[in-house]
Formats: C-alpha cells, sequence, structure tokens
C-alpha cells in the first residue's frame, strides 16, 4: 500500500481478507498501523453450512475468483503471527446472512414480521456454545501492542 509505516491508528475490514493472500496482506496491514492500533474484521465463517451452500448453488457478484473464506482458528492464528492481539471474538447470525442473499437472488423484501422472527432465533443460536462457532460472520476486535 502507499502508505507511510505506522501511518494509522485504526483499521476496519469488511469481507475483504478472504478475497487477499491473508498473511501478505495482514503483514501490509500491521506496517501502516502504529504500535497501539486498534482493529475490526468481520470475514465470513468457513465453517457455515448454508453460506456453503450459498456459494456454492446462488454466486452472487461479490464473489471473486480465488476467494476462500476463512476458519476462525485460521484467522485468529494468521491476525497473531503477524503481529495482531485478537481480545474479542464472535461469531453473528447463523442463517440471516444467508437468507438475506436467498431474499436479494429472489428480488424480494421479506416482512417485517420475518425479520422480527429471525432476529430473535439468532440472538438464542448467537448464546448457544456449539453453534455459534458454525455462524456464517467472524468479528474479530482487537490492538497491535502485546
Amino acid at each position: 500500500m502507499p502508505f507511510k509505516d505506522s501511518a494509522f491508528d485504526c483499521v476496519i475490514g469488511v469481507a475483504i481478507l478472504h478475497h487477499l493472500k491473508l498473511e501478505r496482506s495482514c503483514r501490509e496491514l500491521r506496517r501502516v498501523l502504529d504500535e497501539k492500533s486498534k482493529f475490526v474484521f468481520l470475514e465470513p465463517n468457513l465453517l457455515n453450512p448454508l453460506s456453503a451452500i450459498g456459494r456454492r448453488f446462488f454466486p452472487t457478484e461479490a464473489h471473486t475468483k480465488g476467494e476462500k473464506p476463512f476458519a476462525p482458528s485460521y484467522l485468529k492464528t494468521v491476525l497473531s503471527r503477524t503481529g495482531f492481539v485478537v481480545d474479542r471474538y464472535s461469531a453473528l447470525f447463523f442463517f440471516a446472512f444467508p437468507l438475506a442473499r436467498l431474499f436479494k437472488i429472489a428480488r424480494m423484501r421479506p416482512h417485517s414480521l420475518v425479520i422480527k422472527v429471525v432476529s430473535l432465533i439468532e440472538s438464542a443460536m448467537e448464546s448457544m456454545p456449539g453453534i455459534k462457532q458454525l455462524n456464517s460472520t467472524m468479528v474479530t476486535v482487537g490492538t497491535t501492542y502485546k
């Protein structure tokens, strides 16, 4: 990137890292961040079965050739190896995101009652230990200092 070392104190990445070479990109991001920077990355979770089906059978314009969603442990490992300290990790949206993609493909708008029901179910699923690791969106929050 055409930026000086330590030029920024924060980075927010929304569904971008899985389109890039992860380790190389993280090293470059770390280079342009100063020693007390914050970060937030939202990335698709490889472990979500509904997202995997959606990617396979219902590709969208957002998908690029060679993109690779990550398993949570891999993302955390690469972030750690490249100088990021994950302070908090969570996974959200077991089926809300895949469902939203289906509505988009069908060019339909969900009824407000559907949105409320999905929201309630998602809240419950995000607290279930076994299920929450399968949610479709991984959120990693942290710093660049140890």
